[in-house]
């Protein structure tokens, strides 16, 4: 509220640009209102006057774009984007010119950094669209180096002893007649992204040596970009480290040393120099083979790709971060960051629910699957002869006929008579079934197979009853059912529905408190939490979005960051300049402390004293006034200095009280808005007896006025009068000096 009571340009800037502490008369450009920014100050920051001092600093010294028709803006910008290198190349060696100066405008500044992004964005685009033709130009051994490949079928390929040693504890390594090689070198693509990553990161680190790290942290859109720095660099390490393996690789391929290892293989070797060539030749073949068929789950190249999608996804939808520019956009950019705030606090609550029934489950069918697997085993292998003599020697083990009935496993018993007509037909209508491979591999209870399996399948199975994935066509893929869908009809008499009644129905009933709690009432109250910030935020649309945008601006308010990406990674002169006077100043200081410390005396030098400050022309500066009347004897001079200037000083006009002449500083300009405030709120508070007797008051301040004013007036003519007094003073004084220092003086002394 204080704001709506600045007056005048001066007061607004005075407010806006103090730093500091409230003593010092320290100003920079800004300064209050980015410190408003980084307390949530939402309101004052979007408050009308800051505002329009704000887009007065956003359009400095391009006022007639501000207000220019839509397509003269466009195409200013256009010429803009298209001189951009060579203004770019211009401002390295002429940093102070126009074109530096143009550079510097924070309004281009953020439309240079747009489009370096944008160049960047499709970089990635065609990366990602352009890697299988990239897949498709890889070099076969035998392209590569006919001489080699000869080697390679000769000595390892016809090699049988050698490769089946290769093959034989390892199925990763591919002993095949051609090998299509990996790549070695970084395609075009992948060296311009690496270019703007190194780009992006002294974009970074050049904002925390500006702003300091506290502040480089207090913006979200940093942790972004912190991220996507560190995907990407992760992935050129790893990309560069398979090239250099592989080359080291095909390094040790060439080399002549290792051929003649492999031709004494069949020879009578020790074991440990077999052991370690064939080390060394499963190393090589692995590094060189390019079919990912044959590489581990863990490849460098699979991660490094995996971190680049990942890099991808973040990178794009970090373009979200720059819609507050646009007013039809920017309010739901705002909506959508507090709802996914919102959506944070919800995972939170529901990680404990979710984690909490997905490992009750699993333990709770654990037991039974494993059983179902051990079953399953002895099916398997019920002909084989040495597992039928143990179960025929042991008498502790249970009999494969009475296992199922003894677990109360809903299979199909082995006593039962499964050759009937009957069954074959109800088999071969099944295994036509289209889910037939569903219903093979889930078996007959789902339950089992969705939770006990693993702890991992049940995690799924939770998480993906949130999204109503619970069976499709009537196959139970994320379901939970009591009763088997076994193809086989068992017999009645030699089984019983259900693996277990208890443990059976107290699963069916965790699993639907589960649905109800996550699904019905944790999802539900997610929707009244978005709806609730949507509806906040809908509300204060104006300032969230002006707020949202005064940060965005502030970041291109700042010094520095002139250059745009990548092309800030090349070092200009000024760079070099800024940090030799930055080493000279430090060895300046360290020096001047050296002398300090050998003299043990420091000089106490006075400052000089400045005669303009004591001594104005043609002004007379009055302090701490005390003035009695007009007629109340003479004037207090221990309170006046006078000034001493030509007879023109008779032709000064006031134009306004002295009051509003003094100096502004920050304590006066507060103290006035406090002032303004207090008067308009108390004129809107009393009622209309208090509105007299304010009207009273108000008449007195001006009868007070013009009392004042009648004794600066009296004041003023004071002065003229000493000034007069002193100007004859001296015109006596020159007359007399005149006819002492005359030529007929001077002669009748000589």
């Amino acid at each position: 509220k204080l704001l709506d009571y600045v007056r005048g340009h001066d007061e607004l800037e005075i407010i806006l640009n103090k730093t500091g502490k409230a003593t010092e008369e320290k100003y920079v450009n800004l300064a209050r209102f980015d410190l408003a920014i980084q307390y949530h100050e939402k309101p004052f920051v979007s408050h009308s006057n800051c505002q329009q001092k704000l887009m007065e600093k956003w359009y400095e010294d391009i006022d007639y774009i501000k207000n220019a028709h839509l397509f003269k803006r466009i195409g200013f910008y256009l010429m803009y984007v298209l001189c951009l290198p060579f203004l770019s190349i211009l401002y390295y060696f002429f940093p102070k010119s126009k074109f530096g100066a143009l550079l510097n405008q924070p309004n281009l500044k953020l439309k240079a950094y747009i489009v370096s992004y944008t160049v960047f964005i499709v970089l990635i685009m065609l990366s990602s669209f352009l890697s299988t033709v990239y897949l498709g130009q890889t070099t076969p051994l035998s392209v590569y180096d006919e001489n080699l490949y000869t080697k390679y079928i000769e000595k390892i390929f016809l090699n049988d002893k050698l490769r089946n040693d290769l093959t034989d504890t390892s199925s990763r390594i591919p002993v095949n007649c051609d090998l299509v090689l990996r790549p070695t070198e970084p395609n075009a693509y992948q060296i311009a992204i690496f270019i703007w990553i190194l780009g992006f990161i002294w974009h970074e680190m050049k904002q925390i040596q500006d702003g300091g790290l506290r502040g480089y942290l207090t913006s979200y859109s940093n942790y972004i970009d912190c991220l996507m720095n560190t995907l990407y660099l992760l992935h050129f390490f790893l990309l560069f480290l398979t090239m250099l393996l592989t080359r080291l690789a095909l390094n040790d391929f060439h080399s002549e040393t290792y051929w003649s290892k492999v031709e004494l293989y069949n020879m009578p070797l020790n074991r440990i120099e077999k052991f370690r060539l064939v080390e060394q030749t499963r190393y090589i073949l692995y590094w060189l083979n390019n079919d990912r068929y044959y590489w581990n789950s863990s490849d460098l190249y699979n991660i490094a790709e995996g971190l680049f999608a990942m890099g991808n996804i973040v990178s794009i939808c970090r373009i979200c971060f720059l819609l507050p520019l646009l007013r039809l956009v920017g309010p739901l950019q705002v909506m959508l960051e507090r709802m996914m705030a919102d959506i944070s606090k919800f995972i939170i609550i529901f990680a404990v629910f979710f984690i909490a029934f997905s490992f009750s489950l699993y333990l709770l069918f654990s037991y039974f699957y494993v059983t179902q697997q051990q079953q399953q085993n002895i099916l398997n292998n019920i002909n084989n002869s040495e597992v039928g003599q143990v179960l025929e020697n042991n008498s502790t083990a249970q009999c494969p006929t009475l296992f199922f009935t003894i677990s109360n496993e809903t299979l199909m018993n082995s006593n039962t008579d499964t050759d009937t007509e009957d069954v074959n037909i109800d088999n071969s209508t099944c295994s036509q079934d289209e889910n037939w491979d569903i219903l093979e591999q889930v078996g007959p209870y789902p339950a089992l197979y969705y939770f006990g399996k693993s702890i991992d399948a049940s995690l799924l199975t939770t998480f993906f009853t949130l999204f109503g994935v619970i069976g499709e066509n009537n196959v139970p893929d994320r379901g939970y059912e009591l009763i088997t869908r076994s193809c086989n009809t068992p017999d009645p008499s030699t089984y019983r529905v259900g693996f277990d009644g208890f443990s059976s129905n107290l699963g069916f009933i965790l699993y639907g408190l589960f649905a109800f709690i996550c699904v019905t009432v944790l999802i539900n109250t997610l929707i009244a939490m978005m709806y609730e910030s949507f509806d906040t935020i809908d509300e204060r649309a104006d300032i969230e979005w002006k707020f949202s945008r005064s940060k965005l601006y502030m970041e291109y308010l700042k010094h520095g960051n002139t250059i745009p990406i990548p092309l800030n990674i090349i070092p200009s002169p000024k760079s070099f300049i800024y940090l030799f006077l930055k080493f000279k100043k430090i060895n300046w200081k360290a020096i001047s402390q050296n002398i300090i410390k050998k003299n043990n005396q420091p000089k106490n030098v006075k400052n000089p004293i400045d005669l303009n400050e004591i001594i104005q022309p043609l002004n007379l500066q009055i302090r701490n006034r005390q003035i009695v009347g007009a007629n109340s004897g003479p004037i207090n001079t221990n309170h006046i200095v006078i000034g001493f200037g030509n007879d023109n000083s008779k032709n000064i006009k006031r134009k306004q009280s002295y009051l509003s002449n003094e100096k502004l500083t920050y304590k006066i300009v507060i103290e006035r808005i406090v002032k303004r405030f207090l008067l308009h709120y108390k004129n809107n508070s009393e009622d209309d007896k208090q509105d007299n007797d304010f009207r009273d008051f108000k008449n007195d301040i001006s009868s007070l006025r013009f009392e004042l004013l009648n004794q600066i007036d009296y004041l003023d003519n004071a002065r003229l009068t000493i000034n007069k007094t002193i100007q004859k003073l001296n015109s006596e004084l020159k007359h007399r000096l005149s006819n002492v220092f005359s030529n007929d003086t001077l002669k009748k002394t000589t």
